[in-house]
C-alpha cells in the first residue's frame, strides 16, 4: 500500500494514473505553507539480483537530473521539484499542469481541425527539437501524454519518467548487456523503435501519428496499411489540405530515412516562406496570378493526391468498396455512423485479385491466402467466442473481476524490471481489463494468467480473443488470434511448433502446409488455455518447450492460462513479460449480484451472512453462477453446514438435479444413464489430457483391452471378407493357392499402410501438384511392387525359379512381369493421384461427426477414379475389364476414407453394446449442451468447466 504521506512531505491526494513505467499521484507540499499541489510519479524496479540496486539508484539520480534540466530551461515541460527513494521505491515529484491532455479533449470535443492540429504541431516541435538537442528520446508521444495547458493554449510534453541518455541505450546487470527497454503505445511507434532500437526520427514518427488520430478521430493501430508500401492509409478519413497530408506523411514513413531528419526540419516545412502554394489557401484568383506551368505541376499534384487516397476504394471488392463508401465524410451523417465508432466499421484488404499484399511479417497475402486467414478469424470467433464465451455460465453473471500484477511468478534473465506498480503483487486499477494490458505492450507480447479454480482464465482469456478478433478484423497486418487447449500436448519430445501443427490441423482443420506457413511467418496470436491440464509430470518439460518456442519465434505474441497452485509447483518458470492474478471476488459484489436476481435466492443470500465455507465458495464466478441455477427457490434448512469439498459436491449435485429438470427439446433420456455416458466421457477425457471431443476423433484406445482385440479382430475380418469378394470376381481363373497368397499380400500391405491403431478422417479434397510430385517415387516404388507380386504365380514365388526364369528369357516369365509392371504402375499412378488430392487447405464449416461423412464422400469419388485407371489398364492388357474395374473402385473407397469410416463404426458399435455411449451420440451431446453440461466447439464438445468435468469423472 502507498503510505498517505510519502517522503514525511507529500500528501497522496489521489492515483492518477498508470502508464508503462509508472503510476501517477495527485499530491500535496505540506512542508510550504501555501501547501502547493504537484504530481508524484512512482517507478518500482523489481530487483532479483541485490548488487543490481545501487546500479538502478544511480541510474534514477541521473534521470532525475536530466528532467530537472529539461524543466528547467523549457517551461513547455513540467518542472521536477524533488526525487527521492523510499522503501526500495523511487519517486519523482513533478510540476502540476493545469489542462486536459490532448486524448480527453479529442473524447469531449471531437477530432480536432486542421488549424488547430497545425498549431499544436508548430508548438510543439521546438519542444522536440530542444530534447533531442540534449541527446533525450522522448519515446511515447501520443495524445494522452500533451497537455493542452489552459492558461495560454499551449501544449505540454509530459511523461519524460522514461528518458533515457542516448549515449548510453544499454545498462549492464551483473555483468550482462540488455538491450535498451521497448517502450511505447501501439500505433504510435515506429518499427525501429518497436525492437528496441529507437532514433530522434522515431519521436517524429509518433507525432505524425499523434496528429492523425487528432484528425481522424481513429487511433493508429484501427488504421489500414498501403498493400504494397506499408504506409497507412488515413487520408480519406479527414478532409484536410494536401499541404499537411504531405508533411504527416513524410512524419510517418516506415522508413526512418524518409522522414524529416530532425524537428527542425519538420517545423520549417509547416512555416514554408511563402505560404503562396498552400493549396489549402489555393483559389481561383491564386490560380490566376501563377504561372501556366504551376497551375498544370499543382492541378496535376492534386489529381494524384487524389487518386492515391481513392486507391483502395478503387482496387476493392465491390461488398468492400460500399464499406469504404460509408466511411466517406458526406455519407457518415446519413448512414448514421458517428465519429467515435468510424473504427468499428470493418474494412478489407484492397484488389486481392490483382496485388499481393506485403505484411510485416515478412509473407504475401494472396487473395486464397487472404480467405484462408478469414476463415480461420471467424472459426475462432464462432468456437470460441459465439459458441463458449457468450455462451457461458460466467456470461450470466456481468461481474467485473479484480486483477493483479503477479511479476514474483516470470523468471528474468536479467535480474530486474521495471514495473507499475508498488509492489510485485499490486492491484490493478478497476478500470483496467486484461486486453488493455496486453495491449499495451511491445513486439512479442507475453502474458501469463493465473487464477483459482472457476476464477474466470477461460472467461478472461475469451475476452481478450473477442476484443483481438476485431483488431485483427479491422487490419490485415495484425496476427490472427488462435485458441488452444495445452492439455493435448501429450509428448515431451514434440516441440510446440509441431504440437501446433498438429493442432490447428485437428481442431480448425487447418491443413498441415498452411498451419507450418503460418508459424514460420509468425502470423498466429496464441491463445493458449489449461496449462493446469497438461499431464502433471509434462508440465515442467511443456514450460520449457513454451519458453523454448518464445526464443526461437520471438515476434509470436503469446498467453497461457493455468490454475496458480498447478504453476507455483512447477520448478520452471515462463520467460514472459507479465503475469496477472484474477483475484476472488469479494462479499461485496456477491451480495450485490445475488441483490440484483431478485428473491428467489434470498434462502441463498441469508446462509451466506454466517456460512463461511459457503462464503469460499461464492467468491468462485463459476460457483456463484451455479449456485444461482442450482439453489433457486430453495428453502434455509436445505444449505446444511458441510465443508468446503462436501458443499461443492453437494452444489454439483443440485446443480446436475436442476440441469435435468429443465424443459426438452427434442431428445429425451434418462437422468441415470445421461450421468453415466457423461461420467465416461469425462474420464476418457482425463486420461487422455483432453479438453475438446470430436466424434469423428474416438480412437481405438478408448477402448478397455478385451474390446480392443475384439476390435482388431472385426477390422481384420471385415477388410479380409471384402478382399475375398473382390478377389472371387478378378482372380475367378487364378489357382486357389494364387488367390490365398495375393489376398494375404494385399491384407498386409493394407495393414501397413492405413494401420489399425489409428484413425484419420480424409476431410481435405483439393488437387496439389506439388504433393503429387513429392509422392511420385513412392507412388511408383509401391505400385511396382504391389503389382509384381500380385501377378507372380505361385511357382514363381520361388526365387531360385524366378531366377532361372529371367536368366533363360522365358519368354512367360518377362510378359507376365511386364504386365506386372505396367498393372503396378497403374496402380502407383493411382497412389500419386490420391495424394495429390491431399493438398493445402482450410475447412470453412465444421459439424459433428463432419469427418467420417467426408470421408465417405470422398471414398467414393477416389473409387470412380480408381475404377477408371484399373479399367483402361485392364482393357489395355486383355485382362477381365469387370473384374479389375471391382478391385479398383475397392482400392479407390478404401484408399479414399472408407477404412476410416469401417474402423469408426466398429468402434461405435462395440462402445454401443457395451453401454459407454448411446447410438446417435450426436444427438445425446446435443442434449447434454441444452442441460447446459456441455458445450460446442465448432465439431467437438467441451464441457462447460474443467471443475464440473472432474465432477462427472469421479461419479
Amino acid at each position: 500500500m502507498i503510505p498517505a504521506v510519502l517522503n514525511n512531505r507529500y500528501r497522496i491526494i489521489r492515483t492518477l494514473g498508470k502508464g508503462g513505467f509508472g503510476k501517477t499521484f495527485l499530491a500535496e507540499d505540506t512542508h510550504l505553507p501555501s501547501q502547493p499541489i504537484c504530481v508524484i510519479k512512482q517507478l518500482k524496479p523489481v530487483v532479483e539480483k541485490p548488487h543490481v540496486y545501487q546500479l538502478m539508484q544511480e541510474r534514477f539520480a541521473r534521470e532525475a537530473a536530466i528532467l530537472e534540466e529539461l524543466g528547467k530551461e523549457n517551461n513547455q515541460i513540467p518542472k521536477l521539484y524533488a526525487y527521492f527513494v523510499e522503501n526500495e521505491q523511487f519517486y519523482l515529484v513533478q510540476e502540476l499542469i493545469d489542462g486536459l491532455t490532448l486524448s480527453q479533449k479529442l473524447r469531449q470535443e471531437g477530432f480536432f481541425s486542421e488549424d488547430l492540429v497545425q498549431n499544436i504541431l508548430i508548438d510543439i516541435l521546438p519542444v522536440l527539437d530542444y530534447i533531442h538537442s540534449k541527446g533525450i528520446i522522448h519515446r511515447d508521444i501520443k495524445p494522452g501524454n500533451i497537455i493542452y495547458r489552459e492558461k495560454d493554449s499551449k501544449p505540454v510534453l509530459i511523461d519524460f519518467g522514461i528518458a533515457k541518455e542516448i549515449v548510453d541505450p544499454t545498462i549492464e546487470l551483473g555483468g550482462e548487456i540488455t538491450n535498451t527497454i521497448v517502450t511505447g503505445t501501439p500505433g504510435f511507434m515506429p518499427p525501429e523503435q518497436a525492437v528496441g532500437k529507437p532514433i530522434f526520427a522515431s519521436d517524429i514518427y509518433s507525432l505524425g501519428m499523434t496528429a492523425i488520430s487528432l484528425l481522424t478521430g481513429v487511433s493508429p493501430e484501427y488504421l489500414q496499411n498501403h498493400p504494397q508500401t506499408g504506409e497507412t492509409i488515413w487520408e480519406s478519413r479527414s478532409d484536410i489540405s494536401s499541404f499537411l497530408k504531405n508533411i504527416l506523411n513524410r512524419a510517418t514513413k516506415i522508413n526512418s530515412g524518409d522522414r524529416f531528419p530532425n524537428a527542425k526540419a519538420m517545423l520549417a516545412a509547416l512555416q514554408p516562406q511563402d505560404q503562396f502554394f498552400s493549396d489549402r489557401a489555393l483559389s481561383q484568383q491564386d490560380l490566376s496570378v501563377q504561372s501556366p506551368e504551376t497551375q498544370i505541376s499543382k492541378f496535376q499534384s492534386l489529381n494524384n493526391r487524389d487518386s492515391q487516397n481513392r486507391y483502395s476504394q478503387d482496387k476493392a471488392l465491390p461488398e468492400e468498396r460500399e464499406n469504404w463508401k460509408r466511411l466517406e465524410p458526406e455519407n457518415i451523417k446519413q448512414n448514421n455512423i458517428s465519429q467515435d465508432n468510424i473504427n468499428q466499421v470493418p474494412t478489407q484488404p484492397p484488389g486481392l485479385s490483382e496485388v499481393n499484399l506485403n505484411t510485416p511479417f515478412g509473407t504475401q497475402y494472396s487473395q486464397q491466402s487472404y480467405r484462408n486467414r478469414q476463415i480461420l478469424i471467424n472459426k475462432v470467433k464462432n468456437y470460441w467466442v459465439k459458441g463458449v464465451l457468450e455462451t457461458s455460465l460466467h456470461g450470466v453473471a456481468l461481474i467485473e473481476l479484480g486483477l493483479e500484477n503477479r511479476l514474483d511468478v516470470l523468471a528474468h534473465p536479467w535480474g530486474m524490471l521495471w514495473e507499475t506498480s508498488e509492489q510485485t503483487r499490486q492491484e490493478i486499477s478497476q478500470n483496467s481489463k486484461a486486453i488493455d494490458l496486453f495491449l499495451q505492450m511491445g513486439t512479442g507480447r507475453s502474458l501469463l494468467i493465473l487464477g483459482e479454480p472457476g476464477s474466470g482464465k477461460t472467461t478472461t482469456l475469451l475476452e481478450i480473443t473477442r476484443d483481438l478478433i476485431r483488431i485483427a478484423q479491422q487490419n490485415i497486418n495484425q496476427p490472427i488470434p488462435v485458441v488452444l487447449n495445452l492439455s493435448t500436448w501429450t509428448n515431451s519430445k514434440i516441440s510446440i511448433e509441431q504440437w501446433l501443427v498438429k493442432e490447428l490441423n485437428t481442431s480448425y482443420q487447418v491443413s498441415k502446409e498452411i498451419a507450418q506457413k503460418w508459424i514460420d511467418n509468425q502470423q498466429l496470436l496464441l491463445l493458449l488455455d489449461g496449462l493446469d491440464e497438461v499431464n502433471s509430470s509434462l508440465r515442467d518439460a511443456c514450460v520449457a518447450a513454451i519458453n523454448q518456442f518464445c526464443q526461437n519465434y520471438g515476434e509470436t505474441e503469446i498467453i497461457v492460462c493455468s490454475r496458480i497452485k498447478d504453476y507455483q509447483n512447477l520448478s520452471h518458470r515462463l520467460h514472459f513479460q507479465t503475469a496477472i492474478y484474477i483475484q476472488p471476488l469479494t462479499l461485496e459484489q456477491v451480495y450485490q449480484y445475488l441483490q440484483n436476481l431478485g428473491t428467489e435466492l434470498y434462502a441463498l443470500k441469508q446462509a451466506l451472512q454466517t456460512n463461511k465455507t459457503l462464503q469460499e465458495l461464492a467468491k468462485s464466478p463459476l460457483m456463484l453462477n451455479i449456485m444461482t441455477l442450482a439453489y433457486q427457490g430453495i428453502s434455509i434448512t436445505e444449505l446444511p453446514g458441510m465443508t468446503l469439498e462436501e458443499h461443492r459436491q453437494h452444489l454439483f449435485n443440485k446443480y446436475v438435479q436442476r440441469m435435468f429438470e429443465r424443459r426438452v427439446a427434442k431428445h429425451s433420456y434418462s437422468k441415470n444413464q445421461s450421468i453415466y455416458w457423461l461420467s465416461w466421457l469425462a474420464r476418457k477425457l482425463k486420461e487422455r489430457s483432453q479438453t475438446v471431443f470430436l466424434i469423428e476423433r474416438m480412437q481405438p484406445d478408448l477402448l478397455p483391452k478385451n474390446l480392443y482385440r475384439l476390435y482388431i479382430l472385426c477390422s481384420l475380418l471385415t477388410f479380409t471378407g471384402i478382399g475375398w469378394l473382390v478377389a472371387i470376381h478378378v482372380i475367378k481363373t487364378i489357382p486357389p493357392e494364387k488367390a490365398i497368397i495375393s489376398l494375404s499380400l494385399t491384407i498386409v500391405f493394407f495393414w501397413l499402410y492405413f494401420g489399425l491403431n489409428r484413425i484419420n478422417p480424409v476431410e481435405t479434397l483439393q488437387w496439389s501438384w506439388k504433393n503429387a510430385r513429392k509422392n511420385l517415387v513412392k507412388g511408383m516404388i509401391y505400385g511396382l511392387a504391389l503389382g509384381i507380386l500380385l501377378k507372380l504365380n505361385v511357382t514363381e514365388l520361388e526365387l531360385d525359379k524366378v531366377f532361372l526364369g529371367i536368366i533363360s528369357f522365358d519368354f512367360s516369365v518377362w510378359m507376365r512381369a511386364l504386365r506386372g509392371i505396367i498393372f503396378g504402375l497403374s496402380m502407383g499412378l493411382f497412389f500419386v493421384i490420391i495424394r495429390g488430392f491431399t493438398g493445402p487447405k482450410i475447412q470453412k464449416i465444421t459439424n459433428p461427426g463432419q469427418g467420417i461423412r467426408k470421408s465417405a464422400k470422398n471414398s467414393l469419388l477416389f473409387g470412380i477414379i480408381g475404377a477408371s485407371i484399373l479399367r483402361f489398364t485392364a482393357t489395355m492388357l486383355g485382362w477381365s475389364v469387370n473384374g479389375w474395374t471391382i478391385f479398383g473402385f475397392s482400392f479407390g473407397i478404401v484408399a479414399g476414407g472408407v477404412d476410416t469410416c469401417v474402423k469408426h463404426l466398429i468402434i461405435r458399435i462395440l462402445l454401443f453394446q457395451r453401454g459407454s455411449i448411446p447410438w446417435n451420440y450426436a444427438a445425446f451431446l446435443d442434449y447434454a449442451t441444452e442441460r447446459i453440461f456441455l458445450q460446442k466447439v465448432g465439431g467437438g464438445y467441451i464441457f462447460i468447466h474443467r471443475l464440473l468435468l472432474e465432477y462427472f469423472a469421479r461419479m
